[in-house]
């Protein structure tokens, strides 16, 4: 019975941590020797009852402000790309408007 109260200890903690996070949680991956595939440094976007299962597996940590600042900025950066990549393989061709004229957006399809 040892086992299943250490699980009902566990699971416990769990909620008691997850109530306590914000509805979205950044989570920095820390180094776990015992998993050497783990990469440490990676910041996640979690709810918070995921975010405590990493946090108290020993896994993760609460990001930083300047770690959360770097990944929405690089999340923002591959959504542009993306959008890029998209507009390119339609062949859509977008073109500056001059202040009064209509907004001109050509389709033309590519190779």
């Amino acid at each position: 019975m040892k086992i299943l109260q250490n699980l009902e200890d566990y699971w416990m903690r769990v909620h008691e941590l997850a109530k306590t996070l914000p509805p979205v949680v950044y989570i920095t991956s820390v180094e776990v020797p015992q998993y050497p595939h783990h990469r440490a440094g990676v910041v996640v976007e979690h709810v918070p009852f995921y975010a405590a299962q990493d946090i108290l597996d020993g896994t993760h940590r609460l990001s930083t402000e300047e770690e959360v600042a770097q990944y929405k900025a690089g999340m923002e950066a591959a959504r542009e790309r993306a959008k890029q990549q998209v507009i390119d393989a339609k062949g859509i061709h977008i073109h500056n408007v001059v202040a009064g004229s209509d907004l001109k957006v050509e389709a033309k399809k590519g190779k």
